[in-house]
């Protein structure tokens, strides 16, 4: 089936053609919707999406197969190879759901049901000689998600390293995508022992380490291979928890029965691993790998501190007019945890506000989260 008629149920979108192409664009401040004229039937079948299209300008689009209660059942990243992780029953509608401000050229969306799913990992990795994995990755509907982790890869793919990317997270879908010349194969967890087992690599990297990922790992009997796990705070620092999941505006949190089960898988899996022969633990600071080990009441036995840097060919510096120091920038999560401290850069504009010099001042508040709204809105009269 390809979808070729798109209909928009909000003023802010604009539907055109260009030759066999479809044109939609957002100008608005929000994301917004287009639904698509087909329906899908699924039989106790995979749903399998081929989707095509450019980002003319803006932040992309992704595509949501939805349920009659309007619950999304697949995700489809543009540009991808995608199947359903389960079989699909009823009816679904495609949803394409655009990102503010961006208009894309859709080249074609075509749609397929089988018994099998069409897109798995056996058709695209098992190629490469070390395999990396990490919850998330990004892609054309969000550039920025584990940006740091593309960068490193980048870097590994100009030395020559011959490297292939597995997300793999609680995802309802696996896709297959390309993104500035790096493969991506993301999945759910229950396809990861089987991605660890289709080939013996040289090394595995992980950022991100946690319980699903430690029982895969442990269950797919890598013995000799060389195994480097990634630090980055919360997921080594979990019982820390307080400095991470607190609300803004309230000094309290409690840690969620779920969360305080699955820390308990984790730390089996932490004190497995921190003794390993084949396993590398690497922390991004002295700090953190102190507190680690108090927090878990262990010494890692192959351990190593790589400070995060900054890729000054991207951040370079130049020297600047004095009057630059008028224009203030800042982007960060806009997620509500209190260790973004974005109330206290809201505050301190506030302050700025009852000083003559403010009216000479730029404020470029750039990021995305779902407290975004909250945060912002007091400095929105300026």
């Amino acid at each position: 089936m390809k979808i070729k008629t798109w209909k928009a149920k909000t003023n802010n979108i604009s539907i055109s053609k260009k030759g066999r192409n479809i044109v939609i664009t957002n100008n608005s401040q929000t994301e917004g919707k287009v639904y698509a004229f087909n329906i899908i039937k699924c039989k106790n079948e995979h749903v399998n999406v081929d989707f095509k299209a450019n980002i003319l300008h803006g932040s992309g689009a992704i595509l949501k197969l939805v349920n009659r209660n309007k619950v999304c059942r697949v995700d489809v990243i543009l540009n991808s190879e995608t199947s359903s992780t389960e079989l699909m029953k009823g009816y679904l509608l495609p949803v394409l759901v655009v990102k503010p401000n961006t208009s894309i050229e859709i080249e074609s969306v075509e749609i397929t049901v089988s018994r099998k799913p069409l897109y798995t990992y056996d058709k695209y990795m098992g190629k490469k000689k070390i395999l990396l994995i990490t919850p998330s990755y990004p892609s054309p509907d969000n550039l920025y998600a584990c940006g740091f982790v593309h960068s490193r890869v980048k870097e590994y793919k100009k030395q020559g390293l011959d490297v292939e990317v597995v997300c793999a997270y609680d995802y309802n879908s696996m896709s297959h995508y390309e993104i500035e010349g790096v493969q991506v194969y993301r999945t759910g967890y229950e396809q990861l022992r089987s991605i660890l087992m289709c080939r013996k690599y040289d090394a595995i990297l992980v950022h991100f380490f946690d319980e699903c990922y430690g029982y895969y790992l442990d269950t797919s009997y890598i013995k000799d291979t060389p195994i480097f796990l990634w630090n980055h705070g919360a997921d080594i620092l979990y019982w820390d928890y307080k400095e991470f999941y607190t609300p803004y505006f309230t000094d309290e949190y409690t840690l969620p029965n779920h969360l305080r089960k699955n820390y308990k898988k984790r730390d089996k899996y932490v004190k497995s691993f921190a003794n390993r022969d084949n396993v590398y633990w690497i922390f991004v600071s002295q700090s953190e790998k102190k507190e680690a080990e108090k927090i878990h009441d262990l010494t890692f036995k192959n351990a190593v501190v790589i400070p995060n840097i900054i890729n000054q060919d991207i951040f370079s510096y130049s020297k600047k007019d004095n009057d630059l120091r008028k224009n203030i920038f800042m982007v960060r999560r806009f997620d509500n945890t209190k260790k973004y401290a974005i109330d206290i850069a809201i505050l301190t504009i506030l302050e700025l506000s009852r000083r003559p010099f403010f009216s000479d001042l730029n404020f470029y508040l750039c990021g995305e989260g779902n407290y975004h709204s909250q945060l912002v809105e007091p400095v929105l009269k300026f």
